[in-house]
């Protein structure tokens, strides 16, 4: 068998290009033959994806955190021809833990076997307020509009923290400047209209390395979960973010649960932006999600 290794080397703060050596020992010992494409700076290969030899290999290794594989999957067109082997590498690894997949059990391999798992892939389109046009990102995890994209801003901008410990940091210094947003919420013949904190739009339950966001999400049902805080005070949001690492804040007075196949999101005032982790902009509009007709396939382990 025979496998590329698209690799972030910064991914997880670094982690992934020190543990790099030990992970082609392993594709080795596996006795899987493999090739290396290095990604050379953000959104490589969103903008200029390797070229692909379908015939060459036999899956694709992805090597790298939610973000690294967010620009994988907007960047080959041929996602759906072959399968993804994930190695969860960063700080977050919110699409590894749906596929409860980490780099642990990838260590402790002892032969591979071709085990697959179909994917559901979301899709946001937006106009940015920067760039005068539409704009639209596939994602696997989570995108989120409001307070959320400000707390992954300031994940990105983290140097020293990962996982569950760097979305607190960043949760806590968001609430500082903490805005709220009025605007209309509909989907599948229903709809909301008043204020929000937040907007996040789900596939796996799981965003922020930990946080049950919206804790009922699944990976292959075909619908996203959607979780909408209505407007909250600091000490209030203080309240509900706890419960939120495991999932109860969906029963709440102030958060609205959904599930549906597409979201629209109108504003009067430009939101920020995030999908997979990684912060989009802070003048979004005229928001639209919803269940693209593509999945992908990932090996499991």
């Amino acid at each position: 068998m025979k496998t590329l290794l698209l690799v972030n080397p910064v991914s997880g703060k670094g982690y992934t290009k020190k543990i790099l050596p030990e992970i082609q020992q392993k594709f080795i010992s596996l006795g899987i033959h493999f090739e290396i494409a290095f990604s050379e700076r953000p959104k490589h290969f969103f903008e200029k994806f390797p070229v692909i030899d379908h015939s060459k290999f036999d899956f694709l290794t992805v090597i790298g955190g939610d973000g690294f594989m967010n620009e994988v999957v907007n960047g080959f067109s041929d996602r759906e021809k072959i399968p993804f082997l994930l190695i969860p590498a960063g700080s977050g690894n919110d699409i590894g833990r749906s596929l409860d997949i980490n780099i642990k059990k990838f260590f402790g391999l002892k032969n591979f076997s071709i085990l697959t798992k179909k994917y559901d892939i979301l899709e946001i389109t937006y106009l940015s307020g920067t760039q005068k046009s539409s704009v639209t990102r596939k994602f696997l995890s989570s995108c989120g509009a409001g307070f959320d994209a400000e707390v992954s801003k300031l994940s990105s901008e983290n140097k020293v923290l990962r996982g569950l410990m760097l979305y607190l940091y960043s949760t806590l210094k968001a609430l500082i400047k903490l805005n709220q947003y009025e605007g209309t919420v509909s989907y599948q013949g229903s709809e909301i209209f008043g204020h929000f904190t937040l907007i996040t739009t789900g596939n796996t339950a799981t965003a922020g390395g930990g946080f049950k966001l919206t804790p009922q999400a699944l990976i292959d049902d075909g619908l996203a979960d959607i979780m909408i805080a209505g407007p909250c005070t600091r000490s209030r949001l203080l309240l509900i973010l706890p419960l939120a690492i495991i999932g109860n804040h969906i029963q709440r007075k102030e958060i609205t649960y959904i599930k549906s196949e597409y979201l629209n999101i109108s504003t009067r005032e430009n939101v920020p932006i995030h999908a997979d982790g990684e912060f989009l902009t802070a003048e979004g509009n005229d928001i639209r999600i919803r269940v693209s007709h593509q999945k992908l396939n990932f090996l499991l382990y």
